[in-house]
């Protein structure tokens, strides 16, 4: 009794002295109007719920942004970093193996968000080359209907400058280098015109492999650094060399660039280009003249009076002018392979690489990127048969422990032919090369065979790519130099008998 009298006299003291609180308090809100002067006021209440309590809220996910805000943030990432998001998100989440290389039907969105990461990483490589020209220029939309026949693309873009995209941005030693295109047979003349006409190159001839280590050209040799037995050539016809077109004589002399593994090239061209046309021709002049020069080697009365009757082959530049100059002979920075006749789908021709991220690949819609998980780690392996020879050749040096006098390798004057002869002839059959049969030439050639593998091997670790199946001891292996007998001859090639 006593209680209900307090609780009332509160409420009755309450309601006169403080009706917004007593209302509140009631689940009710108190709206004042004011009507007439100032000092007439009139209370209305309105009903109002009862606070709500808070809800516990997540932040946002990936799977709750639209595909604009993804795109965007894809957009400022590496690509390994995009890839890595598309795998952790249920939204955008694709297997790992659609970005390898296999024909895709409609593209999800994690698959577009790894190639538009990987073509704008594609346009810096291409500009810090010194290109001048963009993945656009090379793969322009309104040509899509020549990049493909019968689904097979007809024209990529692999190599280095293709690993340079997938590989941590993080990783050294990236020195700007060639830029390789790999076409078909038919392909050629559409390609051709688009690197004449869209990218401002020129034709400088036919060359096979620039040997940085020997400092010197190596004609009727192996097509692709990778490829050191020359498997390639049973799809590869031959290789053509472009350059920046030269307008002044500034840039001509940067066409080689100032790398200490470009000063043999860079003094081989001046001495044997006539510099009489660089400041003295107006572009107009020059395009005339390079016009001119490149109707002399397509014409069929000097096919074989040029320096290399494939230059141009087929059919020069669809429907356009053929610019070839005589200065630039066998030098460039795009090198254009291209495939034999028979080959009708430009990804057959990366099928020789002895590192298989080098099968990193751009067409004009996708991108190729082998066991993606370990390529956007920056991690890779060698082939079977290239690791089985390389995992051979080191057992073999283990066990004879070799000495060279004078720091050089020679058959008469070293123990490397011990080392050769320890080695089993099956890795040799493994690359398609017959056994070491023990005599000069054939150590020669086997020998170079396996410095090459060994220098592409420690190339790519310099440039911060974990090599996970390298031999042991490989990446440490100081190689010695191949003495030069001046009684032999054994030739720069690896001749077609080898094989």
């Amino acid at each position: 009794m006593k209680l209900n009298q307090r609780c009332n006299g509160w409420f009755a003291n309450v309601r006169a002295s403080r009706p917004r609180k007593l209302n509140r308090f009631l689940g009710w809100e108190v709206e004042r109007t004011h009507l007439g002067r100032s000092d007439d006021t009139a209370t209305s209440l309105v009903a109002m719920d009862p606070p709500a309590k808070k809800m516990r809220t997540s932040p946002p996910t990936l799977c709750d942004m639209p595909d604009t805000i993804l795109a965007h943030i894809a957009s400022h990432l590496e690509p390994g970093d995009v890839f890595n998001m598309v795998l952790s998100s249920k939204k955008i989440f694709c297997p790992a193996g659609v970005v390898d290389m296999t024909a895709n039907q409609e593209e999800a969105l994690g698959i577009k968000l790894v190639k538009w990461s990987m073509r704008r990483r594609l346009n810096e490589v291409l500009k810090d080359a010194r290109s001048g020209f963009t993945i656009d220029d090379l793969f322009p939309e309104e040509e899509r209907n020549l990049d493909f026949v019968s689904g097979q693309p007809q024209m990529i873009i692999a190599g280095s400058a293709a690993v340079r995209c997938a590989v941590p941005n993080g990783s050294r030693k990236w020195r700007p280098g060639d830029i390789d295109i790999f076409c078909t047979w038919d392909a050629a003349p559409m390609v051709r015109r688009r690197l004449f006409q869209r990218c401002g190159l020129i034709c400088g001839g036919v060359v096979n492999v620039y040997d940085a280590c020997a400092e010197e050209v190596l004609f009727n040799t192996q097509y692709l650094a990778g490829d050191v037995e020359n498997r390639a050539s049973a799809v590869i016809h031959h290789v053509e060399a472009y350059a920046n077109r030269p307008t002044q004589e500034a840039k001509y002399n940067r066409e080689v660039g100032s790398d200490a593994e470009d000063s043999m090239r860079l003094q081989r061209l001046r001495q044997s280009a006539d510099t009489w046309w660089v400041g003295n021709l107006t572009p107009e002049a020059y395009y005339n003249q390079a016009k001119q020069w490149g109707a002399e080697v397509l014409a069929p009365s000097h096919r074989y009076s040029t320096p290399d009757p494939n230059i141009g082959m087929p059919g020069g530049a669809l429907g356009g002018d053929f610019l070839f100059d005589y200065h630039f002979e066998r030098v460039g920075f795009v090198q254009l392979i291209i495939g034999k006749p028979h080959v009708k789908d430009a990804t057959k021709l990366l099928r020789h690489f002895d590192i298989e991220i080098c099968k990193c690949a751009f067409s004009a819609s996708k991108v190729y990127i082998p066991a993606a998980v370990e390529t956007f780690a920056g991690r890779t392996f060698i082939t079977p048969a290239r690791h089985a020879l390389a995992d051979g050749f080191m057992k073999a040096l283990n066990q004879v422990k070799p000495k060279f006098p004078n720091g050089v390798c020679s058959y008469d004057y070293s123990e490397m032919p011990k080392v050769l002869a320890k080695m089993s002839e099956q890795v040799w059959k493994d690359i398609g090369l017959p056994s070491y049969n023990g005599d000069q030439y054939d150590f020669e050639q086997k020998y170079k065979v396996i410095v090459k593998l060994f220098q592409r091997i420690k190339k790519y670790y310099r440039r911060g790519v974990m090599i996970t199946n390298a031999p042991e001891g490989a990446l440490d292996w100081v190689i010695p130099d191949l003495a030069r007998d001046p009684n032999y001859d054994s030739g720069n090639d690896l001749s077609d008998s080898v094989f």
